[in-house]
């Protein structure tokens, strides 16, 4: 059967990448969620055929009947052929295994359901992915969610779930992300989490979350995504956030943090995007930021960060970089002037331009793509031939461009239309030096 998968909506846009919103953490959520879903569900149905039809009545038939009843099923926009027969494999939005006909994938998002989710759904017992996600669904997440030992992903995103998040959830040993951004829940946030240790996505955000931010999430070895954004935190940011070797995304923005910007982020080697934004971060701006040679997107802005700006933040000059907002950070935080002419520099006027790093430099005009090409700029490169090669992750050739002599800012698209949404890998070639940056096609 075709799995439905959740659609990206028009909160995904260049502007998350240029002038976070409201709701541009979700935006980004959805792409590494939507990777996450994408390849989990590979590993469930691995194109086998249909299931056959029993004769005995399926153990997760009740169950299913009583998500039905208790959350509106008349009313859902898809039911095709629920409560028909004596197995639901053939019913919307369920994948079984065919070896044993059990459920182990439940996509009702975007469904109308509405009501309160019944305590009976445990009985889904092999169910590797349930996606409630975008829906009305209200009351507070059964605690007893926490038996489906087999569960890999969780969404229980956009709808209007209350109290607290149930701690059972850390006892989910399999579980690859969790998603319960844009809800009402309250209270603080388990430190009893830290004990998902395969988890890679981790989303919160948009809640009335309170207290601090547990340093016990450290511990989570394999977090590729942290959402905490858009609810109540107060506190410093733990250094012990530093541990998380994998992160290539961190968004605390939009909480009531203090205390300065840990100099131990710096050790957050795979970062990509950091949102820290709209707190009450105090203190000057760690120099040995500067290590985070992967980084692309930082957002400071709206703090009470003071201080010059270190030289070796110069090394971001070219990327997507907000301090506005702080009065205290000299042009009130005006790091295009810092990488024109050094103004602010705590090394004084000297000029620092975004062609501090040595070499060619490689942008994407617009990432992700939301068009039918990978606009690309090249400069640092006059004069030499340059190969454009795009691959998706498995390697395979998408397009490729050869120019035989680079001007001073070389400019070429790759077609993309063709090639479906996901994350693409770009790169660069000059007799001397290889640039790779990760694209995602939307």
């Amino acid at each position: 059967m075709n799995f439905p998968l959740q659609t990206y909506d028009d909160r995904l846009n260049g502007a998350c990448f240029t002038k976070p919103t409201s709701h541009c953490s979700s935006a980004l959520k959805q792409i590494f969620g939507w990777l996450f879903l994408l390849l989990t569900l590979a590993q469930v149905s691995l194109a086998k055929a249909p299931s056959q039809t029993s004769t005995v009545a399926s153990p997760d038939l009740q169950s299913l009947i009583d998500l039905y009843n208790s959350t509106n099923g008349p009313g859902w926009t898809n039911k095709t052929n629920w409560l028909s027969g004596d197995s639901p494999c053939n019913w919307y939005g369920i994948v079984c295994n065919p070896e044993n006909d059990r459920v182990i994938a439940l996509d009702l998002s975007a469904n109308n359901l509405s009501g309160t989710l019944p305590t009976s759904l445990p009985q889904l017992s092999k169910l590797w992915v349930l996606n409630l996600g975008n829906n009305k669904l209200m009351g507070t997440i059964p605690a007893n969610l926490g038996q489906l030992v087999n569960l890999r992903l969780l969404y229980l995103n956009d709808n209007q779930f209350t109290g607290t998040l149930p701690t059972s959830l850390s006892g989910l040993p399999e579980l690859l992300l969790l998603d319960v951004d844009f809800n009402k829940l309250t209270g603080s946030i388990p430190s009893e989490l830290s004990a998902l240790g395969k988890i890679k996505q981790l989303a919160l955000s948009h809640n009335q979350f309170t207290g601090s931010i547990p340093a016990s999430l450290g511990q989570l070895a394999n977090l590729q995504v942290l959402y905490l954004d858009n609810n109540k935190l107060t506190g410093s940011i733990p250094n012990e956030l530093s541990s998380l070797s994998k992160l290539q995304l961190l968004s605390v923005a939009k909480n009531q943090l203090t205390g300065s910007i840990p100099a131990s982020l710096s050790q957050l080697s795979q970062l990509l995007l950091i949102y820290l934004n709209n707190n009450k971060l105090t203190g000057s701006i760690p120099a040995s930021l500067s290590n985070l040679t992967k980084l692309q997107y930082i957002y400071f802005n709206n703090n009470q960060l003071s201080g010059c700006l270190p030289p070796a933040l110069s090394v971001f000059c070219g990327r997507v970089v907000d301090l506005s907002g702080n009065p205290s950070l000299p042009g009130g935080g005006d790091f295009a002037a810092f990488c024109s002419s050094g103004q602010g520099s705590c090394g004084g006027s000297a000029r620092l331009a975004a062609t501090s790093e040595k070499g060619i430099q490689v942008v994407v005009l617009g990432n992700p793509v939301l068009g039918s090409e990978v606009l690309v700029e090249v400069t640092g490169a006059e004069g030499q031939p340059l190969t454009f090669q795009l691959r998706d992750l498995s390697g395979k050739l998408i397009n490729e461009r050869i120019v035989g002599k680079a001007s001073r800012i070389e400019k070429q698209g790759l077609e993309v239309s063709h090639v479906p949404m996901g994350l693409l890998l770009l790169q660069v070639m000059s007799p001397l030096q290889s640039k790779t940056i990760k694209v995602l096609k939307n």
